[in-house]
């Protein structure tokens, strides 16, 4: 079970990552061509000071024109290490512990859910630089070594110059100090550190988001549900009527439809009601007040349940960060709390309280093993949706880039995560530099003669229909069929001059293509 639910997150983070620019990512790479080393790496951005991150990427843009492999392959590579530390951490000398821990990490950490972040480079980057500095730094205060409480705070420090929620690791530390009633003069190294990120983080942080004036109720009703979001993705299908008329077979669709559309009669839309998201988000919470109370009162020194609620107690503060960071945004957009941006964050949570499960006093590892591989099927159908979607939102990134890249994108198309404002900005810079889809070889032949080598390829259904372009200048989109082809192929016009793209859109045979001008009453296709 857990060699499959990694090696399925491992893949998947390497074949559906996209290999252009995505989301933030545009605005990412306007901001590193605008603005001058090293401003570009140190600079904030919407309340982020990922100084490693931004490295990573402008040394890939300058050097891979930034062509995402490097943050991919470095996310596959920390990943890899996230994991080993928690199995290092973690293992039980029992076998049944052992394959329990294996399960729980597997699923944890690359369940597909969590594909928003991990099978999309920019993201993976900070999301597994925090998550090893958080699981070296917990694992130094749960040893011996005499300078440990600098060691970890400085890797805090780390934490919280990859991504904001690299500050929820002090949480963490402080509680595993106070658990294991270590001196105060660690708290004081520990904060020290602290202290000086937070210090550093807010220097002229211009994107942070405050909600210091709304309501207690509305802070705590949208932590219990972005902590339990998880659970809405796993259960979407009894929760979604939409979802539910998409299953596959007649016997599920008829067994999950009726109780979809009680539960949206109910409780509202899937994507904004708060149940059950809150209710699994107040059942964790409540789990792991108690396994805390527990260890404390109890003067628990097994080290591995302390990292394991280091770990939970992380997920719980990066929750309280979020939200207190976003709460007005979520008041206006209430489906963004389970957005699948944030699921790898809560689900450390539920992560760390699984291992302390796991590693409870008790003499019966196979009832313990047999619990973990429940939850591990439990989370399994919903590998099939959260993957397609990160396929789905791979095609359109690639879509949307390649558009971009032609200049022609309609108005009305749906980039998912990419603002059209931030294409628009990025494009000529881009463009000019030569970098991520305007160093391709196809696109450095648009608006020139048809190369005299290029063959003709047979189309089928050859559509053309004029567009309200997103960008200057009048295109059209242009679909058609075709029984070959790999990669792009050039749409010419009656001139001979490539004026066009076109690339296989997500149904067999099928190609999707975009082309400058508006009045082509034929196109050849060829290819480069």
């Amino acid at each position: 079970m857990a060699l499959v639910n990694a090696g399925i997150g491992l893949v998947m983070m390497l074949i559906a990552s996209p290999k252009v620019p995505y989301a933030d990512t545009w605005r990412f790479l306007t901001a590193f061509l605008e603005t001058p080393f090293p401003d570009n790496v140190l600079g904030a951005d919407n309340g982020h000071r990922e100084v490693l991150p931004n490295a990573i990427r402008v040394a890939e843009l300058h050097w891979l024109d930034a062509n995402q492999w490097l943050q991919v392959l470095l996310g596959i590579y920390m990943a890899v290490l996230a994991c080993a530390g928690i199995w290092r951490a973690s293992k039980g000398t029992d076998k049944n512990l052992q394959a329990a821990t294996a399960a729980t990490i597997a699923v944890g950490i690359f369940w597909l859910g969590n594909s928003r972040k991990t099978a999309h480079g920019s993201e993976s980057i900070h999301l597994f630089l925090v998550m090893l500095c958080l699981i070296h730094g917990v694992r130094l205060l749960l040893s011996d070594h005499v300078r440990r409480g600098w060691y970890a705070g400085g890797l805090g420090l780390v934490a919280s110059l990859s991504f904001g929620s690299g500050a929820a690791s002090f949480a963490a530390f402080l509680v595993v100090l106070w658990l294991r009633r270590e001196p105060l003069l660690r708290y004081a190294q520990v904060m020290s550190m602290a202290a000086v990120g937070a210090l550093f983080v807010m220097l002229g942080n211009d994107g942070a988001i405050g909600s210091k004036n709304l309501e207690l109720v509305a802070h705590i009703d949208q932590v219990m549900r972005w902590l339990g979001a998880p659970f809405a993705w796993v259960l979407s299908p009894a929760l979604d009527p939409a979802h539910a008329e998409r299953l596959p077979l007649a016997p599920l669709r008829a067994v999950f439809e009726p109780i979809a559309t009680f539960a949206q009669d109910t409780f509202g839309p899937a994507r904004m009601n708060r149940w059950p998201g809150a209710l699994f988000g107040a059942a964790g919470t409540i789990w792991l007040a108690l396994a805390t109370y527990r260890a404390r009162s109890n003067g628990d020194t097994n080290r591995i349940r302390l990292f394991a609620l280091g770990l939970a107690w992380f997920g719980f503060a990066v929750g309280l960060l979020v939200v207190l960071a976003r709460c007005g945004f979520f008041l206006r957009k209430p489906d963004q709390i389970i957005a699948q941006r944030y699921l790898p964050w809560s689900m450390l949570m539920w992560t760390g309280l699984l291992l302390t499960f796991v590693h409870a006093d008790s003499s019966n590892t196979k009832r313990k093993l047999l619990a973990v591989l429940f939850a591990a099927l439990a989370f399994a159908p919903s590998q099939i949706w959260t993957g397609r979607y990160a396929f789905r939102r791979q095609a359109v990134a690639e879509q949307t880039a390649v558009a971009t890249a032609v200049g022609v994108l309609n108005v009305d198309y749906w980039t998912v995560e990419s603002v059209p404002e931030q294409l628009l900005r990025a494009a000529p810079l881009l463009r000019d530099a030569k970098k991520t889809v305007w160093s391709w070889p196809e696109v450095q032949l648009l608006g020139q003669p048809a190369p005299t080598t290029a063959k003709d390829v047979a189309v089928t259904d050859l559509t053309i229909t004029p567009i309200k372009n997103l960008y200057p200048g009048e295109g059209c989109d242009v679909t058609f069929t075709c029984q070959q082809g790999n990669g792009l192929l050039l749409l010419v016009d009656t001139n001979g001059i490539v004026q066009g793209l076109a690339m296989r859109n997500t149904q067999p045979k099928q190609w999707l293509g975009w082309v400058r001008g508006r009045n082509h009453t034929h196109l050849r296709v060829i290819t480069p």
